[in-house]
């Protein structure tokens, strides 16, 4: 972590709903047109295509994200900010005994109802919270947010703002789309709800191997030991719905980014950004 951080938490834009009752287009707020505009149609953004692209366009669009005030990665060099989406789950509380013996802190972007409900985990959820980690949202089925409406957009996060008032007392700003699927209009109009949405620069991909340790391992080696890789920072993700990332990947991750150097730190850390959460 990055010494003493202090968390500034703001007052809430958004008004929410009574449980299960469907939102009126009227609630949702209008799109950002600033944003809409940057981009040159709505076409589906997938993070990883536009990292597994050589041409210059994949510098326009990684440009153009980051004009509309999408996450990337880390702005303070040599910091390595650990992500964990879809719990909370079995498996996070082994997770934050790992995290605590490292005195180590991490950013979880939690669903609401995935691998599991997150009122089933409340003594894990407000444990991270106070234990230092950063908490996201990352809505709460865990849809594709570009085949959704705005209004059905608008639930999925309220949905999930409202779960976590109830467990921490506060609802969290920055997010994270399932899949790292975006486009002008989701990128618009969660930008009008005031959220911050975080991608990343490393995918381990723990999901599609994740008993293979050293292949997710060889993914962070690959890009921590890249030219020039000391003067940048970098957004890491994995799952803590798996076993073998929450007991055995994050040990070895946090070993290695130490023994190059790297300083471990939520998202709001490793860019500069104290206010994490809304009343």
């Amino acid at each position: 972590m990055l010494g003493a951080y202090s968390i500034i938490i703001q007052a809430s834009p958004i008004s929410t709903l009574q449980p299960n009752t469907k939102t009126p287009a009227s609630t949702v707020p209008a799109v950002d047109n600033d944003t809409l505009n940057l981009f040159k149609s709505n076409k589906k953004i997938d993070i990883d295509a536009i990292y597994a692209e050589s041409s210059e366009e994949k510098i326009n669009q990684l440009d153009r994200l980051s004009q509309a005030g999408v996450i990337l990665n880390c702005t303070v060099p040599r910091t390595l900010a650990l992500t964990f989406d879809d719990g909370p789950y079995k498996f996070t509380n082994s997770l934050l005994d790992l995290l605590k013996k490292y005195n180590v802190t991490a950013t979880f972007f939690m669903n609401g109802e995935n691998w599991s409900n997150i009122r089933n985990y409340t003594t894990v959820v407000k444990r991270a919270f106070d234990e230092g980690h950063q908490l996201g949202s990352h809505t709460y089925t865990h849809p594709d947010l570009t085949n959704l409406t705005n209004p059905q957009i608008y639930d999925q996060m309220t949905k999930l703002d409202d779960a976590f008032l109830e467990i921490i007392k506060v609802r969290p700003i920055f997010m994270r789309p399932p899949f790292g699927y975006l486009n002008n209009r989701v990128i618009a109009l969660l930008k009008s709800m005031e959220y911050k949405i975080v991608l990343w620069n490393i995918n381990t991909n723990d999901w599609d191997h994740p008993k293979d340790i050293d292949q997710s391992l060889g993914i962070y080696k690959k890009n921590l030991e890249a030219p020039g890789a000391i003067t940048k920072g970098f957004i890491g993700l994995e799952h803590d719905t798996h076993v073998e990332t929450a007991t055995i990947l994050a040990e070895k991750a946090i070993l290695y980014a130490r023994s190059l150097n790297f300083t471990l730190a939520t998202v709001g850390e490793c860019t500069g950004d104290r206010v994490w959460y809304r009343l």
